[in-house]
């Protein structure tokens, strides 16, 4: 939702851009024209020129922080996911395991740890069994 949002403003900025260049090309040309100087062709060419390059660079560069702001929100949506991780761990007297399940955020999934939503940090012994499932 908030790529969409981004893209959108992108865009908005883009036609705002095209139309102020249009619009001052088109008044610095009246002017110029009513004023009754005449135009060198070659600085005319050179200006634009300069115009553009710096319309694609103010471009790129707002396509840049649009990108990098989808991917640090996407990473964030998904470090911030609720998984379900079961333990399951082996009784001697007993032929069934037992079974303990937990909710836990992805970011806080490490190799043989984590931190549950309710801030129980569980660390999984060497004879225990973790199993993790998506919700």
């Amino acid at each position: 939702m908030v790529v969409k949002l981004l893209i959108t403003l992108t865009v908005i900025f883009v036609a705002y851009l095209i139309l102020r260049r249009r619009q001052t090309l088109n008044s610095n040309t009246a002017q110029l024209s009513k004023s009754g100087w005449k135009i060198n062709t070659d600085d005319q060419s050179r200006n634009e020129l300069n115009a553009e390059i710096r319309f694609g660079a103010y471009l790129f560069l707002v396509m840049m922080l649009t990108l990098s702001a989808g991917m640090g929100y996407v990473s964030w949506k998904n470090d911030h996911e609720t998984v379900l991780v079961t333990l399951y761990r082996q009784n001697n007297n007993d032929a069934q395991d037992e079974k303990i399940v937990f909710h836990v955020y992805r970011q806080d999934l490490l190799e043989r740890s984590f931190t549950t939503v309710d801030g129980i940090k569980v660390v999984v012994a060497s004879d225990e069994r973790m199993e993790i499932r998506d919700l």
